[in-house]
């Protein structure tokens, strides 16, 4: 018979690792930042209601959020908003394409970004994308993503008005350059799409 002794069994029970696709993921992210403790997201692309779905707004703890501002794939009126939270504060770095979801007692890797694709809800949103995301409390794991975190954050430059400015452009540049067919067969699929898109319609007779 073998006995496990009860730190052994404690750290056993304490090791969750639980899948999340598309349709989970949100709110289970909203969960952690609506509880006690800090909030640091190295999560690449931000896209429009990315606070309403994370519940950034009702955070309890400091927000800590690096991003890649100027890959086009960034809304910098979404990043402007977060910045505008109590105790909140963005960093931009080039070339990140993580998207890490890090709290005291628990971290959230995978294929989410902090967009309409990526935090899909079932109640009032239907996205034809399939996202994979692992949540874990082990305490090894989240110790070496938060080092990472820390490396990460240092490394990264503070997002001022000049670059928000910068990264408007570069975002309008990127949406610019879809195809007319992509954008329309987009929007009749998925009318969600159209969300914080400049939109102009003519009519040819």
């Amino acid at each position: 018979t073998h006995c496990i002794s009860s730190a052994a069994s404690d750290v056993y029970k304490r090791q969750m690792l639980v899948f999340l696709d598309q349709n989970e993921v949100a709110q289970r992210i909203r969960s952690f930042v609506m509880g006690p403790g800090a909030n640091r997201l190295a999560v690449a692309f931000w896209g429009t209601g990315a606070i309403r779905r994370l519940g950034l707004d009702k955070a309890k703890g400091p927000i800590q959020i690096v991003c890649d501002l100027f890959s086009g794939c960034v809304n910098p009126e979404e990043v402007k908003a977060i910045k505008n939270l109590p105790d909140a504060e963005v960093r931009n770095r080039g070339g990140l394409h993580s998207k890490v979801y890090l709290f005291d007692d628990a971290v959230v890797v995978g294929s989410s970004n902090a967009s309409l694709n990526g935090l899909c809800q079932t109640d009032d949103e239907h996205v034809d994308r399939f996202e994979a995301n692992l949540l874990t409390d082990d305490e090894a794991t989240i110790r070496e993503i938060s080092e990472r975190f820390e490396q990460i954050w240092e490394t990264s430059t503070a997002v001022d008005d000049a670059a928000l400015d910068e990264a408007k452009k570069l975002f309008k540049r990127a949406r610019a350059k879809r195809s007319p067919t992509d954008v329309f067969e987009g929007v009749l699929d998925n009318p969600a799409l159209a969300l914080d898109r400049e939109a102009y319609v003519i009519w040819y007779e």
